[in-house]
Parts: structure tokens; C-alpha cells; sequence
């Protein structure tokens, strides 16, 4: 778990998740890290309320994000996946978007990343999540 001390998050992740959960959307973490890592990750980052129990990792020591997650993430939630959005960082997440009915978004670090996503099929590749987080605030605007 020491990896959770150093690890880097995506660029504007916390900005997008706390203004997720600001304007009410229910958010949950499907990874194929361990939850254990995840919860000590996201409580160092001052985030563990907008998550609350909903943190789906890796069962039975796979060490890979297995199909099962964003299902149960989405059943957990009680969300339509047509109406939820997986962002994610590899093929094998946005396989598994796909395989839950869920839109994805894809975050690459680098040009070699960004190229793998694109080249697996995903429609959207982003440097940055900071376009998505404004894309939330924008979209939960009052209405006047």
C-alpha cells in the first residue's frame, strides 16, 4: 500500500470528482487495484466522502481490472449505465464500459497511452480531465 503514498492522480481528477459529487451525481471507483489501496488513496486525497462504501477492486488477488466491476459498481449505485460515464485508462477498461452498456472517457498520461486507447476503439482521449469537469458544472448550472 505504499504505492498509495506516491501515486500520481490524473490531471483535474480530484477537481472533477469533487465537483461531481457537488452537484449530487453518485460516483463509485472500479478498479483492478486493491479497495484497501483505493480507500487509503482516495482518504489522502480528502475524498472518501464523495465515494462513501462504493469502491469496487480486484477480488481473489486478480491483478487486473475484471469485467464484474463496473457492473457491480453500477448495481450498487442503482444507475442506468447508458446515464453513467466510465473514465478510465486502459483498453481493458474500456472493454469493460462496453461490456457494462456504460459511455467512456478515456485519460492518457502520455502520446504512447493516448495511442493504445484510440487504436482499442475509444471515441474520446483526454490529457486532461479538467474538459469533463467543466463539461458537469456547465451541465448543472440553475436554468434560468
Amino acid at each position: 500500500m505504499t504505492a498509495t503514498l506516491t501515486a500520481r492522480p490524473a490531471l483535474y481528477a480530484d477537481n472533477l470528482v469533487r465537483t461531481w459529487s457537488a452537484v449530487g451525481t453518485r460516483l463509485a471507483v472500479a478498479t483492478g487495484h486493491s479497495a484497501d489501496a483505493v480507500h487509503a488513496h482516495l482518504e489522502g486525497r480528502g475524498l472518501t466522502g464523495c465515494f462513501g462504501p462504493h469502491v469496487y477492486g480486484r477480488t481473489g488477488g486478480l491483478a487486473h481490472l475484471g469485467h464484474d466491476a463496473p457492473p457491480r459498481a453500477l448495481a450498487a449505485l442503482g444507475a442506468d449505465p447508458a446515464e453513467a460515464l466510465v473514465v478510465g485508462f486502459t483498453p481493458e477498461e474500456l472493454r469493460a464500459a462496453r461490456d457494462a452498456g456504460a459511455p467512456f472517457r478515456g485519460y492518457a498520461r502520455d502520446l504512447a497511452a493516448y495511442d493504445r486507447l484510440r487504436a482499442a476503439g475509444a471515441p474520446l482521449v483526454t490529457g486532461t480531465l479538467e474538459p469533463v469537469r467543466q463539461a458537469v458544472w456547465e451541465l448543472n448550472l440553475p436554468r434560468r
